[in-house]
């Protein structure tokens, strides 16, 4: 009996190791589908691979704002920290007040129109959240991103502020589009939620330009810090240059890179005179020799790049997640120390304009004359044409020299350019280095 017992234990004992064994392959060749297979579910809308990729990318920079404002009262007098042209602090603020802000985007009740008085005095209120993302985000966009919910907002907005007035939280912003203020209370964030927030913030001097005289010659949203900017050189460069030069497409390269992000195995190349042409079934991508990747689909052929909808045709929140998504892995990946962020969605005949810039410690990059790091063309539920501006920036540790800002806005006056936003921007014409300068909007 003892042998018997113990032989069928052992009996059963395999068969557990065997059920573990299967369970682990299994698990490896979902891990192994996710990877190599998760593109291509992406793009045909599947829910296997391709919610996975999408989730994988909530937390993209792309979302994040570029300048921010704490401001809180202190028994006796505002108090207001304010951070700009410095990525790693301004990441680090953001990180401490995103919660509060994605509560307030996932549940914004009914817009009513204000005046920029109303909108100025949110901003220099007692208790608020200043964010500006430098590009045109519809509300819709931005509220999918940051929250996991589409508002399905249409308005477009580049600053907005979280503030507390009376009992209530409002979200105070203007529409790019129209230029017209608007407030839409946040409905599940009270105030002691707003106030725990800030409360305790060390200020550092900063002021928008309306609260001081000296500054009247700017846009009064204009944010300035007590010290000057100190931006950085970068240098650039062509992260496809070497190859290209070589005119090998080696495994493990940077063309190679590209090529799985852009869903392009086993594919057949040729290189012209202006660069290389790669061919995949019926599609062409092309890349020249300055890094300008470009893809068009052919007239009365399907995109291979399909928008995964919930339902029907793509929001606009699923568009441009799925061309965020591409800029992510293309431009994004290869961007050295720069950064991307939403342009600006235009609405065409057919569907929709989407472009991501690049940026350098919240200063934009102007990239040729295009000023785009990726353009987009959105038709129905397809990507029918991209344009990828490759380069690729890196901190020399030497400073650009820039005027302080009452001196800039002098020089901006003689010019004829008064009540402008005064901006950092850096220009991108080519070059091995590019420097940061004064602009206005």
């Amino acid at each position: 009996m003892d042998k018997k017992n113990t032989g069928r234990r052992l009996i059963e004992l395999g068969k557990d190791v065997l059920i573990v064994l299967l369970a682990c392959s299994a698990l490896y060749l979902t891990y192994r589908t996710l990877l190599v297979g998760g593109l291509e579910d992406f793009w045909k809308g599947e829910d296997s691979g391709g919610t996975n990729l999408v989730k994988e990318q909530e937390e993209s920079s792309v979302a994040w704002p570029v300048r921010m404002a704490v401001s809180s009262w202190n028994g006796e007098s505002l108090s207001r920290y304010g951070v700009q042209y410095d990525t790693g602090d301004c990441d680090e603020r953001f990180r401490m007040v995103a919660s509060l802000l994605r509560e307030a985007l996932s549940s914004l009740g009914a817009a009513r129109e204000v005046s920029q008085y109303e909108w100025r005095s949110a901003l220099s209120g007692t208790t608020n959240l200043y964010f500006d993302f430098l590009g045109e985000v519809p509300l819709s966009v931005l509220s999918g991103w940051l929250s996991g919910t589409d508002n399905g907002l249409g308005d477009t907005v580049r600053r907005l502020t979280v503030s507390a007035k009376g009992e209530q939280v409002i979200l105070y912003y203007r529409d790019e589009r129209t230029g017209t203020y608007y407030a839409r209370e946040a409905e599940v964030v009270n105030t002691q939620q707003l106030s725990s927030i800030t409360q305790g913030v060390t200020g550092n001097g900063a002021v928008f330009a309306f609260e001081q005289e000296q500054y009247s010659g700017l846009d009064g949203d204009t944010m300035i810090l007590s010290k000057p900017p100190q931006p950085e050189v970068y240098s650039a460069a062509n992260p496809l240059a070497e190859e290209l030069q070589t005119e090998e497409l080696s495994q493990g390269g940077r063309l190679s890179e590209l090529l799985l992000a852009l869903s392009f195995p086993d594919s057949s190349y040729i290189y012209s005179n202006n660069g290389l042409v790669i061919r995949n079934g019926n599609d062409t991508v092309r890349v020249s020799d300055g890094g300008v990747v470009k893809y068009e689909v052919l007239e009365g052929e399907q995109s291979r790049y399909l928008i995964p909808a919930k339902e029907g045709q793509p929001t606009l929140f699923e568009a441009a997640q799925a061309c965020r998504w591409l800029a992510d892995r293309t431009v994004g990946a290869m961007a050295g120390e720069a950064r991307l962020y939403l342009r600006e969605i235009r609405q065409t005949q057919n569907g929709w304009q989407i472009d991501f810039g690049y940026c350098l410690d919240g200063a934009s990059v102007q990239v040729e004359d295009s000023g785009y790091a990726a353009h987009f063309q959105v038709e129905g539920d397809e990507i029918t044409q991209f344009i990828l501006q490759m380069r690729s920036y890196s901190k020399t540790g030497e400073q650009s020299i820039v005027l302080p800002e009452p001196q800039a806005m002098a020089a901006m006056q003689a010019l004829g350019k008064e009540g402008g936003q005064l901006l950092l921007s850096y220009r991108d014409m080519g070059g091995d280095t590019v420097s940061a300068s004064w602009v206005t909007d």
